[in-house]
């Protein structure tokens, strides 16, 4: 009886660790991370949140995106209409990422910081933890950045979040390599280039066991440009972990 047990129990074991693929080969299960990204046209540019994604491709733990994205949109809009709640308390998420329009947090830290808070208390409601895609300053006003960096890094400090400093890469990067384009036409936006460093660095501050973002095809970045972006993103991460 008691070896039969044991049989059993082994069994049962084996089961839970290993997938069946149809071709009748047996795989590990791999573990998984759902991520909502809550944000504007800096979030749905180039399906940023599909490339983070991709990049978990090759990790021991796949990253299953979704989005809630509309241009312009700040968190306070985002409130107001109700989908980003909702979405929130659908299902069982293990990070929200929270993107405040490009301009808000230095012309309105007040409010950005109001509706960051009233997010975070229904991402903590639901279990989740909440990342602050810290943004760039647009190309004309690179000043702004250090205004940016401020308002994320003190509500972050407040509400227990991570930071995952975009815009600090984005300049870095701006800096070391004025040839890579990072800005599109309008000066505001982001190339493929510059969207594959959005996606590098938001998937090493989600995958803090990761040191370096793998390189995505699909993206539209070269791999000449990607390993730019991937070293600048990996010095940045490793400094602040």
């Amino acid at each position: 009886m008691y070896l039969r047990s044991v049989v059993i129990l082994f069994a049962v074991t084996l089961f839970a660790s290993l997938a069946v693929a149809e071709n009748g080969q047996s795989r590990v299960t791999r573990a998984n991370a759902n991520v909502l990204f809550i944000g504007s046209s800096y979030t749905y540019y180039f399906e940023m949140p599909a490339i983070v994604a991709a990049m978990s491709q090759a990790s021991p733990r796949e990253l299953r995106t979704r989005m809630i994205a509309v241009g312009g949109a700040t968190l306070e809009d985002h409130w107001e209409t109700g989908a980003a709640q909702q979405a929130i308390h659908e299902r069982k998420w293990e990070y929200v990422v929270l993107q405040e329009q490009s301009t808000r947090p230095f012309e309105d830290r007040h409010r950005m910081h109001d509706y960051v808070r009233r997010f975070d208390r229904e991402i903590k409601r639901n279990g989740a933890k909440t990342i602050l895609y810290a943004t760039w300053a647009r190309r004309e006003n690179p000043e702004r950045q250090a205004d940016l960096n401020a308002a994320y890094e003190l509500i972050a400090a407040e509400i227990g979040a991570v930071v995952a400093p975009v815009g600090i890469v984005w300049q870095s990067v701006a800096k070391r390599t004025p040839k890579l384009a990072l800005y599109d036409e309008d000066g505001s936006h982001p190339t493929r280039p510059a969207t594959y460093l959005i996606a590098c660095v938001l998937y090493l501050a989600i995958q803090t066991v990761e040191k370096q973002c793998p390189v995505v095809p699909s993206s539209g970045a070269s791999v000449e440009e990607s390993n730019i972006v991937r070293a600048a993103a990996a010095a940045m991460i490793a400094n602040s972990r």
